[in-house]
């Protein structure tokens, strides 16, 4: 199969649980099944948010990626590109490519004046190709909600 050969559309419910299995191999943690509706609740109702799939013709789910827009204090609106992830055996076929370019003409459409993400150091050449330059560290601090902290994998 080819990177040709998935369709991306907005993420819906029915998705949630096969996004979740593949962001395991970004940072290990699992919600309970039975939260699922509630966080998918919680996500679909950030009018702000957009989460885009790739998906085989026959349905599998195999890359997910996130957009998030933000009102700056001087007006701006920014994007911040979040969970970018591709199965491993659809890795190195463009599928995480289109993802992105899709991700960027969201922000566009918006209006924003910037896209930022946060990448481990071995992602690095990949964002730089779709036109993303190093502007900064990222930190963060995890473990303050939920039942476990996110590991990055």
């Amino acid at each position: 199969m080819t990177g040709a050969e998935i369709d991306f559309r907005e993420a819906e419910r029915a998705d949630l649980t096969a996004v979740i299995e593949l962001l395991q191999h970004v940072s290990r943690f699992t919600p309970e099944a039975s939260s699922h509706d509630k966080i998918w609740s919680l996500f679909d109702e950030q009018a702000n948010v957009s989460g885009l799939i790739g998906a085989t013709r026959d349905g599998r789910v195999v890359a997910f990626g996130a957009i998030i827009f933000e009102r700056k204090i001087r007006g701006g609106l920014a994007g911040h590109v979040e969970d970018i992830v591709v199965a491993p055996d659809f890795r190195g076929q463009g599928v995480g490519a289109r993802l992105v370019g899709r991700l960027i003409e969201l922000a566009k459409a918006q209006g924003v004046y910037k896209i930022s993400l946060s990448c481990q150091d071995h992602n690095l050449g990949f964002y730089e190709k779709r036109g993303f330059r190093r502007g900064g560290v990222t930190m963060s601090m995890l473990g303050f909600a939920g039942p476990t902290p996110h590991e990055p994998v």
